[in-house]
């Protein structure tokens, strides 16, 4: 194999034709990617990623959420506390569709604990439906909140991230 090497003014032309990243700066001076370009067909959708986790305790012998959060930034977090913090969160991203929609939401091992209390609240509310769902063996792989109807529906995506590990 032959090495190339390029002179500064080869170099510089080549970074110009490189596709620049989106980029958001992330408090400490560097950036990060704040979002990945997708190509669907004929139209481009922007996926951003976040996190959700609920906190829960045993009343009874039963288990009751009483805290739930979202980040989806190194500085934005919300936090809900509370009997009804679960539906307050979906209230949050009800609320605030135009910044979440398209994001996709990540809980470790929210297949087989978070999601379930996520649809159940959401089977309950007037403001938004589930949208398409993915089940695997006891595992909910996948869960969409959905605003809207036909082709105006938005999208939040839940997944479990237990799914994208290996072994």
């Amino acid at each position: 194999t032959a090495l190339i090497r390029y002179t500064s003014e080869e170099k510089k032309e080549l970074k110009k034709d490189k596709p620049k990243k989106e980029t958001t700066d992330n408090g400490y001076g560097g950036t990060m990617i704040d979002r990945m370009k997708i190509n669907w067909g004929d139209h481009e959708r922007y996926t951003k990623y976040a996190t959700w986790d609920l906190e829960t305790t045993n009343v009874k012998g039963q288990c009751i959420p009483y805290a739930a959060g979202v980040c989806w930034s190194l500085s934005d977090t919300k936090q809900f506390w509370g009997s009804s913090c679960v539906d307050d969160m979906i209230g949050f991203l009800v609320a605030n569709m135009a910044i979440f929609k398209n994001y996709i939401f990540y809980s470790h091992n929210g297949g087989k604990f978070d999601d379930n209390f996520l649809i159940q609240r959401l089977l309950l509310r007037k403001d938004c439906s589930i949208g398409s769902n993915t089940e695997l063996n006891g595992r909910w792989l996948g869960v969409a909140l959905q605003v809207g109807e036909g082709r105006k529906v938005d999208k939040i995506r839940f997944r479990d991230s237990i799914c994208i590990l290996s072994g």
